[in-house]
């Protein structure tokens, strides 16, 4: 008897294999995506003037929820990364004892979004054949006219108070799922802030 094709086996090793490597892509650009937001939050923490112990724990607090929920950094849009962002300094701050505006928090984020785009627009003019304009040091009349025009603070109207309240919804929903994560944060155990809900939102 002549023994069976062994085709289909490897097949199923390739077929196995690519799977794999793109497992591995997603996990790393998740990374990379990850890595970012903790760059802002480091920026953020910094503008609002925290402490080391403080930036410390927003940092712990990032990751842990991270850990602790399915929430995805590559996936969100940039509201879903200001939200979170904006809660994670507002919480970290109560839970150091350096209370922070909830306003001042989604301003510091806010600014740091705009920034943030508007250095990618300036990489996209570079890459598209503006290097030699960039290295003379002039900026054109729409990167000026860009920089005018960069909001510093969030417009108090009603899309800022709806978005205020689903902060304070978010916080919420970082404390419980945080509740159960039993692992050291800066070199203390879990903030007493985070597991009692009697501390009220300082706005």
């Amino acid at each position: 008897m002549s023994k069976p094709p062994a085709a289909p086996v490897a097949t199923m090793s390739v077929a196995s294999s690519g799977q794999g490597s793109l497992r591995q892509s997603k996990a790393a650009v998740e990374r990379v995506h990850r890595l970012r937001l903790a760059a802002l939050l480091t920026k953020a923490c910094y503008r609002l003037r925290f402490s080391c112990e403080t930036r410390a724990t927003t940092l712990a607090l990032y990751y842990r929820y991270l850990e602790a929920s399915d929430f995805v950094v590559g996936a969100a849009d940039e509201e879903s990364t200001h939200l979170l962002a904006s809660t994670l300094l507002f919480l970290a701050g109560k839970v150091g004892e350096m209370t922070r505006r909830l306003r001042d928090c989604m301003n510091v984020v806010h600014r740091l979004l705009e920034l943030r785009k508007r250095g990618a627009k300036q990489r996209q003019r570079h890459a598209a054949g503006e290097e030699a304009h960039a290295m003379k040091g002039e900026d054109s009349a729409e990167e000026k006219k860009e920089e005018q025009e960069l909001p510093n603070f969030i417009r108090l109207d009603a899309d800022y108070y709806k978005f205020k309240a689903r902060i304070v919804q978010r916080e919420q929903e970082v404390r419980t799922a945080l509740r159960g994560v039993a692992t050291a944060w800066t070199s203390h155990n879990a903030p007493p802030a985070l597991a009692s809900d009697s501390a009220d939102s300082a706005l």
